[in-house]
C-alpha cells in the first residue's frame, strides 16, 4: 500500500501542473500522441498557448468542431449496384478490376487526409474507430460499404459514443462482415451479438453465452441489401419476443440493445480502457480508467470529455512514461512526412504501409491491428528502417537548419541546433534511424 501511495504521489509531482506554460517536450509529446509527429511549425504554435490545459482544449475542442473530411472524398467509378453472380465473366472481371481501383483510391484518400489536415486528432480518432469496429474490404467487397463506414467514424470521431454505437449497429460493412445478414428468426447467427459485447462494447467475462444468444435474437432482422450493401431492416426475420439481456427483460430489437449496453458501467470502463492503451500506455491504470470512465458516463458517453482527462491526467504527462507506446506504420509513414515534407505521394504511402502490415481498410481479423509491439518484427523493422533510408534520402536539401533539427525529428535526441549543413543531414539520417524514433 505504501509502495502504490509513493508511486502515485511520485507521479503528481513529476507531472507539470495544468496552468503551467507548455515545455517544448511536453507539447511534443502531447501532439505525437493526439495525432502524428509535429513539424517545427505546429510545435511552436503549441507552445505558444497560454497553459496547458488550454492547449488540450484547443486540439479535442478544434478536432470536434472540423469538417469530417479534409480533402475531396473521391468519386468511386463502380456502380453501387452490382451482384457479382448475374454478371457475365468478362464483365465480373472488370467489376473486379473496378473494385480494386475504387479500393486503391480510398486509401489515397485517407492518407492525403492525414497529411493535410491541420486536426490531426481526428485523423487519429478515425483510425482508432476502424480499428475498433473493424470490418475489412477483403470481404465487405464493396468500396461504397466501406467509404460510408470511414465517414460514419469521420462523423463520430470525437463527437458520442452512444451515437456511433447506434450507428454502427446499423452499418452495412459491419453487419455484414459480421454476418448479421444471415441472422434469421428461426437460424439466429450469433457472430455479430457475440463481438458487439466482447470487442466493442464489454469485453470478455462481463456478460453470459445467454446474453450473446438473446443479443443476437434482438439483432435478426438487421440486414443488408445483397447488390448494393445498403442497411435494411427485414421484419419478418425479426425475433419479436421477450429477450432476457444483461439482467434486462423486454421484446427488444437492435435500437434496444444499445440502451442496455449503454446503461452498462462497464461500457464506459471498456472504451476508456482501449483509449487508455491508445493512447497514454499499455497498461491500464485501473483507478484512473474508473475515474474517466465515470466522467464519461456522466456527459452521455461524450468522446470530447474522455479525451480531455486522458490527456490531463498525470500518467500521460509524467516523464517516465514517454516513449512507451511503439509507432505504428501510419505513425512512422504519416509522422516522417509531416515532420519532413519531400513531396511523397499518397499512393507511395498506401504502398509503405501494406509493406510495413497496415493495409487501411484491411485490418487482420475482427480483433483489429494487435498494435503496440507486434508492429515490431525482424521483417517489419527492416521495411521500416528501408523506408526512413529512403525519406532521408528524398530530403535533398534542408529547409532550415534552425527549425529542422534533429530534436524535432527525434524527441530524446540530445542534439541542439548544428550550423554545418552536412553534419545537421548526418545527424538528421541517424536520428530517423535511431531505435527510439519507433516508440513515441
Amino acid at each position: 500500500m505504501r509502495a502504490v501511495l509513493f508511486a502515485f504521489c511520485c507521479l503528481l509531482l513529476c507531472a507539470p501542473p495544468a496552468t503551467a506554460k507548455v515545455s517544448k517536450e511536453l507539447a511534443r509529446h502531447l501532439l505525437e500522441r493526439s495525432g502524428f509527429t509535429p513539424s517545427p511549425a505546429e510545435l511552436s504554435a503549441a507552445m505558444a498557448a497560454d497553459s496547458y490545459r488550454s492547449l488540450v482544449n484547443d486540439i479535442v475542442q478544434s478536432a470536434r468542431q472540423a469538417p469530417a473530411a479534409s480533402v475531396a472524398v473521391p468519386s468511386l467509378q463502380t456502380a453501387r449496384d452490382v451482384r457479382p453472380g448475374q454478371l457475365t465473366p468478362a464483365a465480373r472481371k472488370a467489376h473486379r478490376r473496378g473494385m480494386r481501383t475504387d479500393m486503391h483510391a480510398l486509401r489515397t484518400f485517407w492518407v492525403e487526409s492525414m497529411l493535410a489536415t491541420r486536426t490531426p486528432l481526428r485523423e487519429r480518432m478515425t483510425l482508432f474507430w476502424h480499428n475498433h469496429f473493424v470490418s475489412s474490404a477483403q470481404k465487405v467487397r464493396s468500396p461504397h460499404a466501406m467509404l460510408d463506414q470511414h465517414m460514419r467514424f469521420r462523423t463520430h470521431a470525437v463527437g458520442n459514443f452512444g451515437a456511433l454505437l447506434r450507428a454502427m449497429m446499423q452499418d452495412p460493412a459491419l453487419l455484414f462482415y459480421l454476418d448479421n445478414q444471415r441472422n434469421h428468426r428461426r437460424a439466429p447467427n450469433e457472430n455479430f451479438a457475440r463481438e458487439l459485447l466482447e470487442l466493442f462494447t464489454m469485453g470478455e467475462g462481463h456478460y453470459t453465452e445467454r446474453d450473446i444468444k438473446e443479443a443476437a435474437r434482438a439483432l435478426t432482422g438487421a440486414s443488408v441489401e445483397p447488390g448494393s450493401k445498403t442497411y435494411r431492416f427485414r421484419p419478418r426475420q425479426h425475433d419479436d419476443g421477450d429477450k432476457t439481456i444483461l439482467g434486462r427483460t423486454g421484446p427488444f430489437d437492435g435500437a434496444d440493445l444499445a440502451e442496455v449496453i449503454l446503461a452498462q458501467e462497464r461500457t464506459a470502463v471498456f472504451v476508456v480502457e482501449k483509449l487508455w492503451r491508445a493512447f497514454v500506455s499499455p497498461a491500464p491504470a485501473p483507478r484512473a480508467v474508473r475515474d474517466i470512465a465515470r466522467q464519461f458516463r456522466q456527459a452521455d458517453y461524450d468522446i470530447a470529455v474522455a479525451l480531455r482527462a486522458l490527456f490531463m491526467h498525470p500518467a500521460f504527462a509524467v516523464e517516465a512514461g514517454r516513449g512507451s507506446l511503439v509507432k505504428s506504420p501510419v505513425d512512422i509513414v504519416v509522422g516522417t512526412e509531416r515532420v519532413m515534407p519531400r513531396g511523397l505521394r499518397p499512393e507511395q504511402a498506401v504502398r509503405a504501409l501494406h509493406q510495413m502490415g497496415q493495409t487501411l481498410f484491411a485490418p487482420p481479423n475482427v480483433k483489429g491491428w494487435p498494435g503496440h509491439t507486434t508492429w515490431v518484427t525482424t521483417a517489419s523493422l527492416d521495411r521500416r528502417r528501408t523506408f526512413l533510408r529512403q525519406a532521408w534520402k528524398d530530403r535533398l536539401v534542408v529547409q532550415s537548419r534552425e527549425s529542422l533539427t534533429p530534436r524535432v525529428v527525434l524527441a530524446t535526441a540530445a542534439a541542439g541546433p548544428i550550423e554545418d549543413g552536412a553534419a545537421l543531414e548526418k545527424q538528421l539520417h541517424q536520428a530517423l534511424l535511431d531505435p527510439a524514433y519507433q516508440v513515441k
